[in-house]
């Protein structure tokens, strides 16, 4: 996955739009499916939990079907895509003792993915305004450039692949 300039703006709003959407969507989705349900199987005893649950997982998983089918919708591009810098983000941090390790002892494979971690994880960290541990980033990218350039090495986030992980 190659990282991608994003307006962040453009992102807020977008975001914005769609979590009051979905918020919306399930509240009103919830509600009328669990009338629905209770109108149809309600029971004399007068408890409706489950059909007022099932109601809700309904549409939940309604929401996420619809979700899913407009991932490409140009509205959801800067979501989508900051949805998939998490999951990548994500794989790269399940491995980070290792890679650290073998950062230490110049691998080259390493190197590219701690470099796109990082990149990545300043991109993200920026567009979502978390920024209380920018500085220790900007620390570990200082000190990984250091090493690229020690190693007289020219890495870029751009020569991330996802399949340099399965070598750790």
């Amino acid at each position: 996955m190659k990282l991608q300039t994003i307006d962040k703006a453009r992102y807020r709003q977008h975001l914005n739009r769609l979590l009051a959407a979905c918020a919306g969507s399930l509240l009103c989705g919830s509600l009328a499916i669990s009338t629905l349900l209770i109108f149809v199987f309600s029971s004399s005893d007068g408890d409706n939990f489950y059909l007022n649950l099932g109601g809700v997982v309904i549409s939940g998983f309604s929401i996420v079907a619809l979700l899913s089918h407009f991932k490409h919708h140009p509205l959801m591009l800067e979501v989508f895509y900051v949805w998939q810098l998490k999951q990548q983000l994500n794989k790269i941090n399940r491995k980070i003792m290792i890679l650290d390790k073998a950062a230490a002892q110049d691998n080259i494979d390493a190197l590219i993915i701690l470099n796109y971690s990082y990149q990545g994880s300043m991109q993200l960290w920026q567009l979502d305004d978390n920024t209380i541990t920018l500085d220790v980033l900007n620390l570990k990218m200082v000190k990984l450039n250091q090493q690229i350039t020690d190693l007289n090495l020219t890495i870029s986030s751009d020569d991330y692949n996802q399949s340099l992980l399965q070598k750790f």
